[in-house]
């Protein structure tokens, strides 16, 4: 199973809503923590597809980490190795 993937559902089945949308490690991961936090959260993919890299010409991120920047998203969630360019650009 992968990360995160949308549910497959028969066609003469009621369709899927909400969060009940997508399965995977992410989608488990998410229910788990807001269970244990007690907070309501929805899944939604990053809006432009990407996870989030540094284009030094608009001088701004894309991807969920623009998204985070922006306000557009408050969390984000990812299976992604954190190499170290990522890791000091954002800490600036």
């Amino acid at each position: 199973m992968p990360y995160l993937d949308k549910r497959k559902v028969a066609a003469d089945a009621e369709p899927l809503e909400g969060n009940d949308v997508y399965e995977g490690y992410v989608a488990d991961l998410a229910s788990e923590v807001a269970q244990r936090v007690g907070i309501d959260y929805i899944i939604r993919p990053v809006l432009d597809g990407k996870y989030g890299s540094f284009d030094e010409e608009t001088n701004e991120w894309n991807g969920m980490i623009g998204e985070l920047i922006r306000g557009v998203s408050s969390t984000s969630l990812t299976i992604k190795s954190i190499i170290y360019s990522s890791d000091t650009s954002l800490q600036t």
